[in-house]
């Protein structure tokens, strides 16, 4: 019998991986540590019996128990690559998301070029579809790319179809950088990859040695690409927790990679922990990426404390932070609660520091209320935010009761080119009544 190392690590990181870019790609995040999920399977010392499992017969018990024999005396790990598709078949059969992911990965890590393309055939074939299987396809794809990272790459690219098959060439990516990192560059560069293959890469990389990465990154055309390669960066180095992440943004020096890197930080971290990420970008609050945080950072915030993040964003002295910020909270707030949105903005007096927020509110109530929106946009005090708020908020209500409006437009002592735009408005957009950051998202 041939004897293969078992993997435990190695697979255990590209399942975290993969899970990460699952959310990044398709919206959606799994967070798997499968060592401490069942207390009966030992994972210190493994190894697999020397038999060959019946295909018919096999449930989880006996799968497990394939993993889970444990020789005291015998200090390697070793895998049985005969027992890979039959567990993968008991596995796939589970309802229970846990012992499937759990059984998944275990049999995985006995993957090898005698099993892989019966494992394939086995995934693809699977009843159903839906996220478990891009999942679990995506799962072995990273497993293929560990050990012969240019076959899996060429079956991802070539001969993979269906769900999952767009997202193969990252998954086989990462599996090959998670383990050779240096041979899966060379294969990029000669390949001249394409992006989604190079943020595999990354991904990979970054799992088993985020400073190799980070220099690879650093060296990197800028671009959407190397944007989203930062991104991926971000989330390793939060893994290791925020003191390390913002050591390493601030050990950067000024330029386009670590604007990238201050604003993937800031969206990341306020997700979890807006309040902390609010005192640190504040030093940033005077530089264009900052200004781009602070709305970041204040439309996270506003999620759960929108009172508190418009404190925050008003009380900024620079212009343009000030404005994104308040443009920002009052963008998601309105959305959320209008009526205590436009409660706290009425509980202050008048001023034009301000009209952000007023602007931005009247934009986003607007498609539930125009004329309310359009009093609102009145109110603004800088003449041309004003007038642009009210040409705004006017094509939003023209669109949806063009009498009314333009009975309001003759009475009104607005500019006749203001007129003209309210009363000739551009085909809708979902985020016309929205302000300038959409629904309030990043």
């Amino acid at each position: 019998m041939r004897a293969y190392l078992k993997k435990t690590s190695l697979i255990l990181a590209g399942v975290w991986a993969l899970s990460m870019a699952l959310a990044f790609f398709v919206g959606r995040q799994w967070a798997s540590d499968s060592s401490d999920r069942n207390e009966n399977v030992d994972h210190s010392a493994v190894r697999f019996e020397e038999r060959n499992p019946k295909d018919n017969d096999l449930n989880f018990k006996e799968a497990e128990d394939l993993f889970s024999d444990v020789d005291a005396g015998h200090d390697q790990e070793f895998i049985n690559p005969r027992s890979v598709v039959p567990s993968l078949r008991a596995a796939i059969k589970l309802s229970d998301p846990i012992k499937r992911l759990q059984l998944i990965t275990l049999a995985l890590e006995g993957l090898d070029s005698t099993n892989v393309r019966e494992a394939l055939a086995l995934f693809e074939n699977q009843p159903g579809g839906g996220f478990d299987r891009v999942r679990d396809l995506n799962l072995l794809m990273y497993a293929w790319g560990s050990f012969d990272g240019s076959a899996a790459l060429d079956y991802a690219a070539n001969e993979m179809r269906g769900p999952g098959s767009r997202f193969a060439t990252y998954t086989a990516m990462s599996g090959w950088a998670a383990n050779d990192p240096q041979g899966a560059v060379t294969w990029t560069e000669e390949n001249d990859a394409d992006s989604r293959t190079v943020l595999g890469l990354i991904s990979g990389w970054a799992s088993t040695d985020l400073p190799g990465a980070t220099d690879y990154v650093s060296g990197l055309p800028e671009g959407r690409t190397s944007s989203r390669a930062v991104g991926i960066l971000v989330s390793n180095y939060l893994q290791e927790g925020s003191d390390y992440a913002v050591a390493w943004a601030e050990s950067l020096p000024d330029g386009e990679l670590k604007a990238d890197v201050v604003n993937n930080l800031s969206r990341q971290w306020a997700s979890v922990d807006a309040p902390s990420t609010a005192q640190w970008i504040a030093d940033y609050a005077d530089t264009e990426s900052g200004q781009h945080a602070v709305a970041t950072v204040a439309s996270q915030w506003a999620r759960d404390d929108p009172e508190a993040a418009a404190l925050w964003a008003s009380s900024f002295t620079e212009d343009g932070s000030r404005e994104s910020g308040l443009q920002a909270v009052f963008n998601r707030w309105g959305g959320n609660d209008p009526n205590a949105a436009g409660e706290w903005l009425n509980s202050l007096p008048p001023e034009q520091n301000l009209d952000p927020a007023v602007d931005a509110f009247a934009r986003r109530i607007s498609g539930d209320d125009p004329q309310g929106a359009i009093t609102w946009a009145e109110s603004i005090i800088d003449p041309d935010m004003r007038l642009k708020s009210v040409t705004i908020v006017g094509q939003e209500w023209y669109r949806q009761d063009p009498e009314a409006t333009s009975e309001w437009v003759e009475t009104s002592q607005l500019p006749s080119e203001v007129q003209s735009a309210i009363l000739n408005p551009p085909p809708e957009s979902r985020n016309d009544h929205r302000g300038p950051f959409g629904g309030g998202g990043f």
